[in-house]
């Protein structure tokens, strides 16, 4: 499981929650923007567990969506951070494999309720919406769940194991812990953490990164 693989996968959850139809319900004449905080791990978490910060990016869905006859472009900018860590596998080549990223992505309230998709989809569907995206991955099985505190709550974060394909030849059984969103003032943050099995220490790893979430608004 190469880096670039798997960045790009987590980098869809971010598109796929823009881009499901939930801003259809708003109406107007002028585009209506809306931009996430941003959601990073904190330094000393990141040191104790060898992981590196591959940046921050910035990911934008402009869409021109039709309400009740009318055109209305909207523009929603999520955040992405993402942060990884070498793995040797038994071929004894050195892969980028490990990875954990979190994705901010703004609330969009109508009549004070949350019209973000991302709200309601469990760790399974959120681990399915990535997957479909991309070629190279086997089916998804789930393993179950556990609670980790993110940014302060006790959420459910989802257990899944898949293969992915290294090189043409070559797959490694990969096992992917996906969290349920969490609210935090007017972002939700998901936080998905993945890697081989062959590096069964990492799920710690992962859980370490979890709890040292920090958010900073927009």
């Amino acid at each position: 499981m190469n880096r670039r693989t798997v960045l790009r996968t987590a980098g869809m959850i971010g598109v796929a929650s823009a881009s499901a139809g939930c801003l259809g319900v708003l109406t107007g004449s002028q585009p209506a923007e809306f931009a996430s905080g941003t959601a990073t791990v904190s330094g000393s978490a990141l040191e104790e567990t060898g992981y590196e910060s591959v940046g921050v990016e910035s990911l934008e869905v402009d869409r021109t969506i039709s309400v009740a006859g009318q055109e209305r472009r909207v523009i929603v900018t999520n955040r992405l951070a993402q942060y990884d860590k070498s793995v040797d596998l038994p071929t004894g080549d050195s892969y980028r494999g490990a990875l954990f990223a979190l994705l901010a992505t703004p609330a969009v309230e109508v009549l004070g309720r949350s019209v973000n998709p991302v709200a309601e989809l469990g760790t399974g569907e959120l681990a399915r919406r990535v997957l479909s995206q991309y070629e190279g991955f086997g089916s998804l099985d789930e393993e179950g769940t556990e609670t980790v505190s993110i940014l302060g709550t006790d959420t459910e974060v989802g257990l899944f194991l898949t293969e992915a394909e290294v090189t043409s030849d070559v797959t490694t059984e990969v096992r992917i812990h996906v969290a349920e969103a969490v609210r935090v003032e007017d972002d939700f943050v998901v936080a998905v953490g993945a890697y081989p099995t062959l590096m069964s220490e990492e799920g710690d790893a992962v859980g370490t990164l979890m709890e040292s979430v920090e958010h900073e608004p927009n």
